[in-house]
């Protein structure tokens, strides 16, 4: 999972947990895309805005390269306060 701001780039690059859940804190306010990418998977990215104290979510649904039913994750992400 990467985070990026508006202009591409990188704030925080992380892993899910054993449940395909993470979460990122201390983010700056405005818009963020939330990367997920996985081995043998298309990747996928969700834009959310973000202000000061919210909790946003983006969830994935990865599929396989070939179109194949895919795996779900479950991300997280809060802005600094």
């Amino acid at each position: 999972m990467t985070v990026l701001d508006p202009g591409g780039r990188q704030l925080v690059s992380t892993r899910t947990n054993a449940h395909g859940e993470y979460a990122a804190t201390g983010l700056p306010e405005g818009y963020l895309s939330v990367v997920a990418t996985l081995p043998g998977k298309q990747p996928a990215v969700r834009q959310r805005p973000l202000r000061r104290g919210d909790a946003v979510r983006a969830d994935f649904l990865l599929r396989d390269r070939e179109d194949a039913p895919g795996t779900g994750l479950t991300t997280a992400a809060t802005a600094g306060r």
